[in-house]
């Protein structure tokens, strides 16, 4: 392929989608975000530009990565807006268990304290 449609070398490239390939596997193995499978298949489609010379083969690799790339964003941020929702959930969660203990322990204090009184006036009863 000619350097000025496409910069760099097929090895060097190739090695880049190898390696950026890998990363996103590895990514998506260890976090389940779908954006990333779509990242491998743009990177591995983009090898496409080898197959064939024709300019028109070329704009259409250069539309399929676009579709990709589109497809990958949307589906990052439909990620990243499910997963806000869950923190914040969670976090309401968190907060009410913490309102509901600091409370259990408020009654039982408060309940300590009146049997206090309680004990103190039986004594004060009984002493007069």
């Amino acid at each position: 392929m000619d350097a000025t449609v496409f910069p760099i070398s097929f090895h060097q490239h190739l090695i880049f989608c190898g390696i950026a390939i890998l990363f996103f596997v590895l990514q998506f193995i260890r976090l389940r975000y779908w954006y990333q499978l779509v990242m491998v298949t743009a990177i591995a489609a983009s090898l496409l530009v080898y197959v064939n010379e024709n300019s028109v083969w070329f704009y259409s690799v250069g539309i399929l990565e676009l579709l990709l790339l589109i497809t990958a964003f949307v589906l990052y941020r439909k990620q990243t807006k499910k997963l806000a929702a869950a923190e914040a959930a969670e976090a309401a969660a968190q907060e009410s268990t913490a309102n509901e203990e600091q409370n259990a322990e408020s009654a039982a204090v408060m309940d300590e304290s009146a049997s206090e009184e309680s004990e103190e006036q039986t004594e004060t009863e009984s002493e007069t």
